[in-house]
């Protein structure tokens, strides 16, 4: 009895946590490119999280699944188009996207063109269908009525609001806060003069971690506090920032904890403090929110705010790099500590580069404090470890399915380029300087001390 049981359980587990979401679409004009999937890490920070990045067959179809348990806002990047999509759980769903069309070559302004994703269902009452019906509506009306809100007609936005609220009725718990929010931003500009109803009206309650609560989150809260008190503060640090803005925002009737927290989170994230604030002292106070906060979305957008703060700033951890050697052996650079790691993004071989690779093999020769991690293209490994075999650097090497993205993320415009890592995995300096013979006498003048003293035999670089 007990292991049926116990068989029951494991099987609800198993229901309860694998709700899948299969897109799929066809698209023929896409045949042979790569469709990117991405979401927010939160919507504060806005940092991109890619969750998939689907190929088009010679048909045309393309398939991408993402497990969920709650209701989220993807993003469908074609390049010249960004699409939004909200994704359930168990969700299976045919898309069309628009027909593919080349970004502007050289237009540096080009911004994508954002469109809601349309979802091929009758189903009215489909998420994604019903949310851009109620836009559209919604749209039509601010259109129609614009001179009577821009002039705070109270009577014309409650109009607006009961016909939208009488047409778009519906037991979907995501879509009926989404209408709320979206209509409050409707209704901003009538206490923009006389905001305190209106956070009592909308931010009184539960904090609601939901696409729309933070764009009128964003809009209500923009440049919501002033920092000319932190002047006058002796001894300022984080619990200090926080507890004067804290009391500052109850004094505004805000008596939500949480979205105090947030408020402060924002603020910070904005670079209001920037002209008062040390970078530590900034990163402190996020730092006393994100450990204060019982709240795990709070934490996470705490992290994400930091992440986005010290990303590739000396000091702060690198990011993590995973690939395989050439023997087809896993290599975590996160699992590398305890030696000094210096990588190379490297691609083909030139004149110039093989230079940089005699000096880079003699670096590579010192493996008692030092580890040379060459970051190479998997598409190219052949050629790689030909390449690198001539400088004995083949086991150096470390090919990456997505070493493309990898570029992007350690913000690489040319190769080789190179990074330097401390013992503990944090940046010493990203971008270093190339190798040359004078390699390790450059180092010692960017200010790394701890590479010469973190040896413990002498070396033909360090006596």
């Amino acid at each position: 009895m007990r292991q049926i049981i116990l068989l029951f359980l494991t099987i609800l587990s198993f229901s309860s946590s694998a709700q899948n979401v299969k897109i799929s679409g066809n698209a023929p004009t896409y045949y042979g490119k790569n469709i990117i999937v991405y979401k927010y890490k939160d919507f504060i920070s806005k940092e991109k999280q890619i969750l998939a990045n689907p190929s088009v067959d010679n048909t045309g179809d393309f398939t991408f699944n993402y497990n969920t348990k709650k209701t989220e806002l993807i993003f469908i990047d074609t390049g010249f188009f960004i699409l939004s999509l909200y994704v359930y759980p168990n969700q299976n769903e045919n898309i069309s996207i628009p027909e593919y069309q080349e970004k502007p070559a050289r237009d540096i302004y080009f911004k994508p063109i954002e469109l809601a994703t349309r979802v091929n269902t009758d189903n009215k009452n489909e998420l994604n269908n019903l949310i851009r019906n109620f836009n559209h509506d919604l749209s039509i009306l601010n259109d129609k009525y614009f001179d009577a809100i821009y002039n705070k007609n109270k009577s014309v936005i409650d109009k607006i609001k009961k016909e939208l609220d009488s047409k778009y009725s519906s037991k979907n718990k995501y879509f009926n806060t989404y209408k709320k929010y979206a209509i409050g931003i409707c209704e901003f500009p009538i206490y923009a003069e006389n905001i305190k109803p209106f956070i009592k009206k909308y931010f009184s309650g539960k904090t609601i971690y939901n696409d729309q609560f933070f764009e009128l989150f964003n809009k209500t809260f923009s440049n919501y506090l002033s920092y000319e008190e932190y002047k006058k503060t002796p001894n300022l640090n984080a619990h200090k920032i926080y507890n004067i803005q804290a009391s500052k925002l109850r004094k505004e009737g805000i008596s939500n904890n949480n979205l105090i927290d947030l408020i402060i989170l924002k603020s910070l994230k904005d670079g209001a403090f920037n002209p008062v604030l040390k970078k530590e002292l900034y990163i402190n106070t996020v730092r006393y929110i994100r450990k204060k906060s019982q709240i795990q979305q709070t934490k996470t957008i705490a992290s994400n705010i930091i992440e986005n703060v010290t990303y590739l700033s000396k000091g702060y951890a690198c990011p993590e790099i995973i690939g395989k050697d050439h023997a087809g052996r896993l290599v975590n650079t996160h699992k590398q500590k305890g030696k000094y790691l210096y990588y190379m993004f490297h691609e083909k071989s030139t004149l110039i580069i093989e230079e940089d690779l005699k000096v880079v093999a003699r670096v590579a020769d010192r493996k008692d404090y030092l580890k040379v991690l060459i970051i190479c293209d998997e598409k190219n490994k052949e050629r790689n470890i030909k390449e690198l075999k001539k400088y004995k650097l083949d086991d150096n090497a470390v090919f990456c399915t997505n070493y493309k993205a990898l570029k992007e993320k350690f913000k690489v415009i040319v190769t080789p380029s190179y990074f330097l890592v401390d013992k503990k995995g944090n940046i010493i300096q990203s971008h270093t300087i190339r190798p040359r013979t004078n390699l390790f006498k450059n180092l010692n003048n960017i200010d790394i001390k701890e590479l010469r003293n973190g040896h413990n035999k002498k070396s033909k670089y360090f006596n």
